[in-house]
């Protein structure tokens, strides 16, 4: 399978500019991955107008990401039982613009809009935002587009020139943390090792690859290269599996991340390569410029729209329902053809 090409802004025109206001709110209500891929706009929203006031409202399972996110000012989070509170508070703040990032606005984030009551008002173009916000803007076709090619014409409607940005999630470490977690894995490896770690969580059912599989990957990798110490990483939920995981594979190890967010993705951006399900931990490593080896599951729409976002990534897309489906064999073969290559790749 080939790499991947770095992803490129699609074409859009100015609707209303950020420049134009003085305060915005943007609405994602998505999951870890979703947040991710959402991010890098936040972050070029501040860097090309350093005086706005910018808030997200999104959900509570994905607050964990935003603690050391410097480009928010003002966080909200999305709870049924506290929407009264939402439209008292943030209507009070008087939003001059809400901006809705989901593909299809939901109810909830009708219901959002509705409730802090902005000046103006953005999303997509659908018969669901038609009549609701002051603007609509016209996209890429859902299942024929890279969701951040979608969100980079939402960030053309706003003014945003993401030619001046990298096209690519975006995500904010504890300071400090990534130097702690790379000299904490070097008095282990010793200076020049390859880290190559293996995220078994997947999710969802039909993205999961089975224990076994990620055993045999492990050791062939340190068969290959001397140079390669293995780092098995899960959710929370996974943690145990992880560590069995890395016992089963013996040799050269390093030990699981801690249970916490951070310690997640620190260990992620301490990686030199990735191999990983469709989860937010490749939208991770794409953040931190970590070559990747994404298992994805067989619907082509969810392919086109989550594959890695970096160059110097692949992808094997399962031919059944499951990402289980996928041989070992193929899996193992393109891991080892990433690994050759880690010398040679310059990350950002």
């Amino acid at each position: 399978m080939k790499e991947f090409k770095a992803l490129r802004p699609a074409a859009g025109r100015t609707i209303i500019g950020l420049k134009s206001v003085k305060s915005v709110m943007f609405v994602r209500l998505g999951k870890l991955g979703d947040m991710m891929t959402a991010s890098w706009i936040f972050k070029a929203a501040r860097e090309q107008n350093s005086g706005l006031k910018i808030g997200l409202l999104t959900l509570p399972k994905s607050a964990g990401l935003f603690k050391h996110n410097n480009d928010i000012d003002v966080l909200k989070l999305w709870r049924p039982v506290t929407a009264p509170f939402l439209a008292v508070t943030e209507r009070l703040r008087g939003w001059d613009l809400v901006v809705d990032l989901n593909d299809e606005p939901s109810r909830r984030s009708i219901l959002a809009v509705k409730l802090i009551s902005p000046e103006k008002s953005i999303a997509f173009d659908n018969d669901k935002s038609r009549g609701i916000f002051t603007f609509t803007v016209k996209t890429l076709v859902k299942d024929k587009s890279h969701v951040l090619e979608r969100l980079s014409v939402m960030a053309a409607g706003l003014g945003i020139n993401a030619k001046k940005t990298l096209l690519r999630p975006a995500v904010y470490l504890k300071p400090g943390l990534l130097d702690k977690t790379i000299r904490a894995q070097e008095k282990i490896t010793g200076k020049g090792a390859k880290i190559v770690t293996l995220n078994i969580s997947a999710g969802h059912k039909s993205r999961f690859w089975s224990v076994e599989k990620w055993v045999a990957m492990g050791r062939a990798l340190q068969k290959q290269d001397e140079k390669v110490f293995i780092r098995v990483l899960g959710s929370p939920a996974d943690h145990k599996a992880a560590e069995k995981t890395a016992a089963s594979i013996g040799g050269r190890l390093l030990p699981c991340a801690k249970k916490s967010l951070d310690d997640f993705l620190a260990a992620i951006a301490a990686s030199d390569m990735l191999v990983s399900p469709d989860t937010s931990a490749v939208h991770a490593a794409c953040a931190f410029g970590v070559p990747v080896l994404g298992l994805y599951p067989e619907p082509l729409w969810n392919f086109v729209s989550w594959r890695p976002s970096n160059a110097n990534c692949r992808a094997v897309r399962a031919k059944g329902d499951t990402v289980d489906s996928i041989p070992q064999d193929e899996v193992i073969k393109e891991a080892l053809k990433m690994e050759k290559k880690l010398n040679k790749i310059k990350r950002p």
